[in-house]
């Protein structure tokens, strides 16, 4: 039959066979997303069931009445958290896009993050060889900047070392992150981005899907290296405009 088909109609057939891959690559997505959904939802929901089934009959009990409205009222927020990031993840919200400046945009996050680098004595050295103008919404570049500079942090765990540069070629600027933490193993680093995944003990999962799909829609792209017991870096590269270079190390 293939052999037989007219070009038109071999155009066709690979249209609804490239339409069924997609089709099959959605439910799969959909299917990880209600199953990392269900896994995380399942625990508070299961504390929560705990004490009001405990709550006609130790209602009366102050100390009781008190753990109550403590743990219930953190695993609802707990679930609320995890909502807010999955809509994130799943509709983010249009970026409002004007001129930014990243490098000042990354010294904010960094001064925002001022205390606990301090308290973990985390060496923070920065190298922008190059700055860039992004068409950009602000806040949402804070966002991913933020939660890279979060996992440094915990990956490091007091007494590291962090490391951020730039540089701009050919219409991009590129923004590294770099830390000498634990690195992630080899089987992990393939799933980072995956909606759900994560090695920590808390935390849902959806940090870096929010982030890559933040960079994508900014028209940018994402990449982690990383080597277990020597440290991670993550690439980030955005369309930009040239600044006056600044060449600038501190520590």
């Amino acid at each position: 039959a293939l052999l037989k088909a007219t070009p038109a109609e071999l155009a066709d057939q690979r249209e609804r066979m490239l339409a069924e891959v997609r089709k099959t690559e959605q439910m799969k997505a959909v299917s990880a997303l209600a199953a990392g959904l269900a896994h995380e939802i399942r625990n508070p929901l299961a504390t929560i069931k705990t004490f009001t089934d405990h709550l006609l009959t130790r209602g009366g009990d102050a100390e009781f009445r008190a753990k109550f409205h403590r743990i219930v009222g953190s695993e609802v927020e707990r679930i609320s958290a995890i909502t807010r990031r999955l809509l994130e993840f799943a509709k983010p919200a249009p970026p409002s896009l004007s001129a930014v400046e990243l490098v000042p945009l990354i010294d904010q996050t960094l001064e925002f993050l001022g205390n606990e680098l301090t308290e973990r004595r985390v060496q923070v050295v920065r190298r922008y060889d190059a700055q860039g103008v992004v068409q950009a919404d602000a806040k949402q570049l804070k966002q991913v900047f933020l939660n890279l500079l979060l996992n440094s942090l915990q990956a490091v765990n007091g007494h590291g070392r962090l490391e951020i540069s730039t540089s701009y070629q050919d219409g991009q600027l590129e923004i590294c992150f770099a830390d000498n933490g634990c690195g992630i193993a080899p089987e992990h680093l393939a799933r980072l981005f995956e909606p759900f995944f994560t090695t920590k003990a808390t935390g849902a999962g959806l940090g870096l899907a929010v982030v890559r799909g933040i960079i994508e829609e900014h028209g940018g792209r994402i990449a982690v290296e990383s080597r277990q017991g020597e440290g991670t870096l993550v690439r980030i590269v955005l369309p930009a405009e040239p600044s006056p270079a600044m060449a600038l190390v501190s520590g």
